[in-house]
């Protein structure tokens, strides 16, 4: 299939200015990272590493381990971020190209390949954003800031894991407890703790509170 290239009018300011953004998230999303590091005899030079989206396949793979197509297998609890991670991108870049093939990485080359118009430069903007802020979660869920696991029964349910659907069609077992920055959940029944309620939750499962922690105001801790 021959791709359609760019028309050569110039007359659009914002059709423009909205492609470079959508180019530059495409950029950031799946192309190289560059950057300067001094190595051990002072010299800097410019190293280069896969894209985000490339490491976070790495990184998702790494972590889940490996195992036989019919087994189950334990996900770190982390990683239920890094498979709806990759569920939200791969999923909504095959919603916006419905006519392209190959991987979630050439749909994108795809689309910013494509003959824009000026009425398309509002979609091209709003979607530039939201690649942006893929790359954003993708940094943290590399980093490990956003998920951990509690291994009880759900106070609500009493379910202590739950089996889901990774990136590769697996079926993995994870724990149902979750708790985050912004509180506590339980994946099997949907039970929501929030942040100030997150110590009454940890009460329930028998939890005490570390000693100079005061528990009416442990949600200030981070």
């Amino acid at each position: 299939m021959t791709v359609p290239r760019r028309p050569f009018a110039t007359d659009d300011d914002h059709l423009h200015a909205a492609w470079r953004l959508f180019d530059d998230a495409v950029a950031a999303l799946t192309g190289p990272r560059h950057d300067i590091v001094v190595d051990d005899d002072g010299h800097r030079r410019i190293a280069t590493a896969p894209s985000m989206y490339e490491e976070m396949r790495a990184e998702l793979a790494g972590r889940q381990g490996t195992g036989l197509s019919n087994a189950s297998r334990s996900l770190p609890p982390v990683w239920i971020d890094g498979v709806d991670w990759f569920r939200t991108v791969d999923d909504t870049v095959t919603a916006w190209a419905p006519g392209a093939i190959g991987t979630t990485t050439e749909k994108l080359a795809y689309l910013a390949d494509w003959a824009w118009q000026p009425q398309d430069y509002l979609w091209l903007r709003t979607s530039a954003a939201e690649i942006q802020g893929w790359v954003e979660d993708a940094k943290e869920l590399i980093a490990g800031r956003n998920r951990f696991s509690v291994t009880a029964p759900c106070p609500a349910c009493g379910a202590e894991q739950v089996v889901r659907e990774d990136s590769g069609g697996e079926h993995v077992r994870a724990p149902a407890l979750q708790v985050s920055m912004a509180g506590a959940s339980c994946l099997a029944c949907g039970q929501v703790w929030s942040l100030e309620g997150v110590m009454e939750f940890a009460w329930t499962l028998g939890c005490r509170p570390l000693a100079g922690i005061d528990p009416g105001n442990a949600y200030d801790v981070r």
